[in-house]
């Protein structure tokens, strides 16, 4: 009994070492404001949230929550419990055992470990999938507070402030830009390429992704080359009505002169289809190949029009401050 005892005891810390190795940065970075302060302006909605049963609201609420006061907090239980009150046993299984992973008290580790393999063993694969709602309003906030953070140079409390508005709302790919700025910052190379690249996949051309571009070429594993070719024939308008089929009226008046069925555009047979031999005639140009006609003035584009101001609409180039870019 002892030897078991003792073996659980040598093999807790290096399960402990283990774990801290996979802690994310954003868990374990110094900030100057305590993480509660950092993320106060989430409880109230969050709360509102929950008790009005509100789960696709409350849920990446309290997302936000956990990712900034850690997997161990009150806040990741009550995100444990909402997943469960919300019938997504499968999620709810695995809020319960990240906060059994996480806490420290054995008493409250069986809890959470119990409840996990309760609702493991009870998952229903044909219920459905809660579609959790984006929060932009809340998410907008955050972005503004991280870039506040960023140009004070505290960079742990910009990589909390848009961590948190990540979860709150994942498809605005301007945190993921800020992200790898603020990664290129710590010093975290692996984190910053990884998310400049998933940048780059949701808005690979425009300003900032120019500059997002820059940065990745410097690093040698930052970008490859990708090289698209096509082996298709290219053949314009013209020349395909000229090989194509004859129209049955062109056949009916005699107009067309023809060769194995298709429109000639060589040397003339002499044979006409009106019944009557005629002398071979030099091959009509195609329309191309005519003197253009000087378009009227008024015939223009607009944006050729001289004396007129903004002739080509301008792109709105993007903004650092916009989640959007």
């Amino acid at each position: 009994m002892d030897g078991r005892i003792a073996g659980r005891a040598a093999a807790e810390p290096a399960r402990c070492a283990d774990c801290a190795k996979s802690v994310p940065l954003y868990q374990t970075v110094a900030t100057r404001r305590s993480r509660a302060q950092l993320s106060d302006f989430l409880v109230a909605p969050a709360q509102r949230a929950a008790k009005a049963r509100d789960w696709p609201r409350a849920i990446p609420l309290y997302q936000a929550l956990v990712v900034a006061r850690g997997p161990g907090s009150p806040e990741a239980r009550q995100l444990a419990t909402l997943w469960t009150l919300a019938g997504q046993n499968e999620r709810a299984a695995e809020a319960w055992s990240e906060l059994a992973a996480a806490a420290a008290d054995p008493s409250e580790h069986g809890a959470a470990a119990a409840e996990a393999a309760r609702l493991s063993s009870t998952s229903d694969p044909f219920a459905d999938k809660l579609v959790l709602a984006e929060q932009t309003a809340e998410a907008r906030r955050g972005f503004a507070l991280g870039r506040a953070a960023f140009t004070a140079r505290h960079y742990g409390d910009a990589l909390v402030y848009f961590h948190m508005g990540y979860a709150l709302a994942p498809d605005l790919p301007g945190f993921l830009r800020e992200l790898g700025a603020t990664y290129d910052k710590l010093g975290a190379e692996r984190e910053k390429r990884e998310f400049y690249r998933r940048y780059l996949v949701q808005r690979p051309v425009g300003g900032n992704a120019d500059a997002v571009r820059a940065e990745l070429i410097k690093d040698r594993e930052g970008l490859g080359t990708l090289e698209i070719s096509s082996s298709l024939p290219c053949t314009d308008r013209r020349s395909r009505q000229l090989q194509g089929p004859v129209l049955q009226s062109q056949v009916r008046d005699g107009a067309v002169r023809v060769r194995d069925g298709r429109a000639g555009q060589g040397r003339d047979d002499g044979v006409s289809l009106g019944g009557r031999r005629e002398s071979p005639r030099a091959p009509v140009r195609p329309h191309r190949d005519r003197e253009p006609q000087v378009a009227r003035y008024h015939d223009r584009p607009r944006h050729h029009i001289p004396g007129r101001r903004g002739r080509r609409p301008r792109r709105r180039p993007q903004a650092q401050d916009d989640p959007q870019g």
